[in-house]
This record gives structure tokens, C-alpha cells and sequence, in this order.
């Protein structure tokens, strides 16, 4: 008779030998896409559920499709889902869709939802056609400037290459691994009471970006996130004359153009000066409010990985871009400030535009009397013109 040793041992051997039942197989059925845009187009929703035109889908599919097709993955290889398939995936995401109720109408799995994901998302970065351009030549310069001087009421501002701004992305708390050694605490905005992290960016007349960075927690401020950015030294190498126009919270000098504070402003030019100023300025928050409110991903925090939130902000970036050219192309007589006025980004108050902001801006101000050659010229440049704001 066995014993209840040899019992015990003899039914370990058999749980090992013998082959284990297996998972019942999961059968999803991938989304049929014709379908889904035909009956899209049908209901006219298309552009409400993917942020954009179908033509513009369409364009930015081929645009796409020769980075996906080089994809190393099997399952993109093999056919396991098409370019459109993983491009609607992916806009619905960032247009603030459930990834649980993506990934059921586009028959993946959790697993295979994030790799399609990243895999978009890096190809949209990598694709040349959607890079954002800062006006780095001269002659580009000259162009960018000319552009903006069509938007300052008698030309005042003629030197003008961008508009910067910050703005804090939200996202989840960060664990500690992620940090880098930094710590989670660094990443945590005071003023808005959540963690984030610090984006500065530069847009052109036309509210597109030409420069976005974000390589700073959410409590650092303006003024260094901006220092420590590419663009700071991109604008260290402008001719003379050539200037961005920013908020207090950056340094006024001479390439750098911002308002004067309310302490210092002190006769009725220099508050003409903050009022002409304020013409382009609005042109980076109607930027960040159309890009937040686009992709409502933005919406609330980023529940991604901290290494991956500046992907999913670069890709906004581009992808808001893109949609703004197809703006201008596609559409006659489209108007900017109407659209902004439309979402409630901006309204009209007699002469000038109110910002109604749509996203959270860093705050910090920079207190102390600044000392710029080119401010004072431009106020100068106001005085000798006689122009006041207007009543």
C-alpha cells in the first residue's frame, strides 16, 4: 500500500506530466473601417469623433503608413491590423476616448491596445512632414515676423518670430522609479494641486507650434523651464531686431518681449505697449486652448507613463498642426478667432480680444523692473506714433 508520501509525490508528477487545460480561446472581431466611415460620413460625426476631415484622415494615413509598414512587430507585418485601424485607435485615445471601449471596437486586446499605441504615436514623431519648424534661417525669420506684423494694429510689432507660453500638462503622481531620483514631489504644481509636468512652447501667427519641450517637473517655473529649453538658445542666436513676445513669468530683455507689470506701468505708452503687445500674445493661449481642447486626452491627468508623456504631447503638437493647415487649405475664408470665439477661448471686447484661457497656464510672475533696450524702443516707437489704446 502506498503511503500518503508517495501518494502526494506521485500526484505532483502527474500535475507536471500531464498537459494543463487551456484558456478558452478569446475570438475579437476587428473593426470593419469602411463601415465605420461610411456610417461616420453618413451621420456627419466624423470629424466630431476623430478630431478631423475624413480627407484629412486619409492624408495623414499615407503619410504614416511607410513608418508602420517598416515596423519590426509581427502582428503589423502579418496584417493583424491595418494602418487605419491603428490610426482610429489611436485619435480616438487622444481625443479623450475610454481605452477599454476602444480596444472593444477595434477587437484588441489590453496588450496589443498600448503597443499600436506607441507604435502611432512614435511614428507620427518620426514622420518629417509633421516636425515642428522654428524660423531658425534669417530668411525665415524675416517671413515669421512679416506674418505677425499683419496682426499688430499699425504695424507696431514688425519683429515678431513667436509667441511662448507654459502650460502645466497634468498627469497621474509619478512613482519614484520614474523620477529619476528627483522625487514625485517635484512634479507637484501648488497652484493647481495636482502633479504635472512644466511644457513651454512657441507658436507662429497662424496658432501653430514651432517648438515644443517638455523636460521639466510641473513645479518648476517658466523662467528656468525656458532657459534650460533648446528654444532659449534659439533665441540667443536672433539678429538684432528679431524678438519673442512672452507673459511675465519670463526675463524681458532684448529678444524677449513681455508686458510690463502694474507696478511699472506708469504712463498711458507703456499701458498702450502692454495693449498692442497683448495682439500676439493671445495667438499662444488660442494655440494651447485649441490643442487642450481638441484632444481631450488633456482633459484630465495623463494616465501614461511619465517617459511617455512628452510622446503623447509631441504627437498633440503635431497632430494639431496638421489639422490647422488642412484649416487653411481646405477651408475659404476660415478664421481663426471665429473658431476661438466659437469653443470660448477668446471674446471680443470693443478693440481687443479677451483670452478665456483653456488650459492651465503656469503662473509664477517675475516682480523685478526689467531692464530692456528693445522694450523701450518699442514704447518710444508707440510714443512717437501717438498711439493710445483705444477707448
Amino acid at each position: 500500500m502506498q503511503t500518503e508520501e508517495e501518494i502526494i509525490s506521485l500526484g505532483l508528477v502527474m500535475s507536471v506530466l500531464l498537459p494543463r487545460p487551456r484558456a478558452p480561446l478569446t475570438v475579437r472581431v476587428k473593426l470593419k473601417w469602411d463601415r465605420e466611415l461610411n456610417l461616420l460620413l453618413a451621420e456627419s460625426q466624423f470629424e466630431a469623433c476623430y478630431r478631423m476631415p475624413a480627407a484629412a484622415f486619409v492624408q495623414l494615413e499615407d503619410l504614416l503608413a511607410p513608418t508602420l509598414h517598416r515596423s519590426p512587430h509581427a502582428w503589423v507585418q502579418r496584417g493583424y491590423i491595418s494602418v487605419d485601424n491603428a490610426l482610429q485607435l489611436t485619435l480616438r485615445y487622444l481625443a479623450g476616448g475610454s481605452m477599454h471601449d476602444i480596444r472593444r471596437v477595434a477587437g484588441v486586446s489590453k496588450a496589443s491596445f498600448y503597443r499600436i499605441l506607441w507604435l502611432v504615436v512614435d511614428a507620427i514623431n518620426a514622420v518629417s512632414e509633421l516636425r515642428l519648424v522654428f524660423p531658425r534661417s534669417p530668411t525665415a525669420r524675416e517671413a515669421s515676423a512679416a506674418a505677425f506684423k499683419t496682426l499688430s494694429a499699425e504695424g507696431v510689432f514688425s519683429g515678431c518670430v513667436g509667441c511662448v507660453d507654459g502650460w502645466l500638462c497634468a498627469i497621474r503622481a509619478p512613482r519614484l522609479a520614474e523620477t529619476g531620483g528627483v522625487g514625485p514631489q517635484r512634479y507637484y504644481s501648488g497652484h493647481y494641486r495636482c502633479y504635472g509636468v512644466n511644457v513651454q512652447a512657441c507658436c507662429d501667427y497662424r496658432c501653430r507650434f514651432t517648438f515644443v519641450n517638455v523636460a521639466q517637473p510641473g513645479s518648476c517655473n517658466d523662467s528656468r523651464a525656458f532657459q534650460q529649453s533648446a528654444l532659449h538658445g534659439e533665441m540667443s542666436e536672433m539678429e538684432n531686431g528679431f524678438y519673442l513676445i512672452g507673459d511675465n513669468a519670463y526675463e524681458c530683455d532684448t529678444h524677449m518681449l513681455t508686458p510690463f507689470t502694474r507696478v511699472e506701468t506708469t504712463d498711458i505708452h507703456r499701458d498702450a505697449y502692454n495693449f498692442y503687445l497683448s495682439q500676439l500674445r493671445i495667438r499662444v493661449e488660442m494655440s494651447f486652448g485649441l490643442l487642450a481642447g481638441r484632444w481631450q486626452i488633456f482633459a484630465r491627468p495623463l494616465l501614461v507613463p511619465l517617459e511617455k508623456v512628452a510622446s503623447i504631447v509631441q504627437t498633440a503638437a503635431r497632430l494639431h498642426n496638421f489639422v490647422q493647415n488642412q484649416r487653411y487649405i481646405g477651408s475659404i475664408g476660415y478664421d481663426i478667432v471665429e473658431e476661438c470665439t466659437r469653443q470660448g477661448l477668446v471674446r471680443r471686447r470693443d478693440h481687443e480680444l479677451i483670452s478665456l484661457l483653456g488650459y492651465a497656464p503656469t503662473t509664477t510672475t517675475i516682480e523685478t523692473e526689467a531692464n530692456s533696450f528693445m522694450r523701450q524702443s518699442m514704447v518710444g516707437k508707440i510714443k512717437r506714433k501717438n498711439l493710445l489704446q483705444p477707448n
